[in-house]
């Protein structure tokens, strides 16, 4: 057999099937576009969520040592 692109040296033959094998309606780009953006912002928000949470805990912490030093301090003195 020849080498060509349907019959290789190998002995293989090539299956060509049609662009497009099933007629079916054509999903816009835009929907598939607008379901990626909609994910990243639903993985980023909630990444910023629990962000948000972490420091809101730090800050709370924190406020607390101050205070319970600042009365250690308070007392110490009196």
């Amino acid at each position: 057999m020849a080498d060509t692109l349907t019959a290789p040296a190998s002995g293989r033959l090539t299956l060509r099937l049609p662009a497009q094998p099933l007629p079916r309606p054509a999903v816009p780009v835009a929907e598939y576009a607008r379901a990626f953006a909609l994910r990243i912002a639903r993985q980023r928000a909630e990444r910023n969520a629990a962000r948000r949470a972490q420091r809101r805990a730090e800050l709370r912490a924190k406020a607390a040592e101050l205070v319970a030093s600042d009365r250690l301090a308070v007392c110490g003195r009196a």
